[in-house]
């Protein structure tokens, strides 16, 4: 783990340098939009330089360990490496995302070298993660202290193209809020490159954007609750007619559930609602929050009745990953300033057994120990 924390804590140090960089560039750019001073548009030039050079030395960190790891993550050998040297020799069949499969052929132009496609896709999506908690997060340190403990990093580093997709699904969070539907479309489509899931991820723009659901947000939740043995028919129905079918005809459909998930999924749902349940018919923000939190627990408890708990985590993962901005949003809630440690500490604490039973204990997704090139 020494590798992960030293990265985590070079990241958070030059993000928190980036962050004051950041707020006197837009401090600077608004005072220039409106006096035109020369002076302004220095100051403005020289936070913006300041601020973009320590946002690419905060992608250092976290980004050479995604990079530059040696089979960490069960798909390392399984699925990456294999599939670039059968890009190569010409075999495209080994991915359904006609995006992704050129991404690797535009690789496959400067190097024979698979890592090349490791290298790429771990720095994409430490991009990703750092632009969104730069602009988006309450709190810096808390949302990689959430990146690391609810394993979200270390999934990236096995399910390497979800984990890009789900982060562009965050990555498009101000578009749904801002009901651009062009944008919030196009973040989607570049998503679809990296991984068909986010297909059924796209239409949550339209419950984000809901005034009906936003208004009658617990009955319909209720509902769905009811409705979901019949609802949870109907989706394994359409999924044995895809590419998916071999989730329920394979190793995978063995009668398990995301037990676990379950659980945190209704605890944390409870703590959002608890917390949040004064502003969700007010503020879209909390609303959508709430939102994708009881999704997390729905698609968990689904388990139930899709006995396929892998295809079942994964489908989590787009919600799961929505928290290293919706955690801190939630901390800072609190409405005194014991409220918002003991909330912090209830996170902390839950995610951090949740981290030990998994990553450390049960060896998931095998990015223990680290190995580099």
């Amino acid at each position: 783990m020494f590798v992960y924390l030293s990265g985590f804590i070079l990241t958070i140090l030059f993000m928190y340098i980036c962050k004051y960089d950041f707020t006197r560039y837009k401090y600077y750019k608004n005072c220039f939009n409106e006096t035109k001073l020369k002076i302004d548009l220095r100051k403005k030039r020289i936070y913006q330089t300041r601020y973009l050079f320590w946002f690419l030395l905060a992608c250092m960190p976290l980004g050479l360990i995604a990079a530059l790891r040696y089979n960490v993550g069960t798909d390392y050998l399984y699925t990456y490496i294999p599939n670039f040297k059968q890009i190569i020799k010409g075999n495209y069949d080994v991915y359904s995302e006609w995006g992704f499969i050129y991404i690797n052929k535009f690789l496959a132009l400067f190097t024979s070298n698979p890592q090349a496609i490791i290298f790429v896709t771990g720095f994409i999506f430490i991009f990703c993660v750092n632009h969104i908690v730069l602009r988006y997060s309450e709190n810096i340190l808390m949302s990689f202290v959430i990146l690391l403990i609810s394993t979200v990093f270390f999934i990236s580093l096995n399910n390497v193209r979800q984990s890009i997709a789900a982060m562009i699904f965050v990555f498009a969070f101000p578009y749904a809020m801002k009901r651009n539907f062009i944008k919030y479309s196009i973040c989607m489509a570049i998503a679809l490159l990296f991984h068909m899931t986010a297909i059924p991820i796209f239409f949550m723009y339209f419950l984000i954007n809901s005034k009906f659901m936003r208004k009658h947000f617990l009955f319909i939740a209720f509902l769905i609750i009811c409705f979901l043995p019949l609802l949870a028919k109907v989706l394994v129905l359409i999924l044995e007619n895809t590419k998916y079918n071999y989730y329920f005809i394979s190793d995978f459909n063995n009668g398990s559930t995301t037990s676990i998930n379950i659980i945190y999924g209704l605890f944390y749902f409870i703590v959002f609602y608890v917390v949040l349940r004064d502003e969700i018919k007010t503020n879209k923000i909390s609303y959508t929050f709430v939102l994708f939190q009881f999704f997390y627990f729905l698609i968990s408890f689904s388990s139930i009745f899709i006995s396929v708990s892998e295809m079942i985590s994964r489908m989590c993962y787009y919600f799961l990953f929505y928290q290293i901005i919706s955690i801190p949003y939630v901390i800072s809630k609190g409405k005194t300033k014991r409220d918002r440690i003991l909330i912090t500490l209830l996170f902390v604490i839950t995610y951090c057994a949740y981290t030990y039973y998994f990553i450390i204990l049960r060896g998931y997704h095998d990015v223990l120990p680290y190995h580099m090139i």
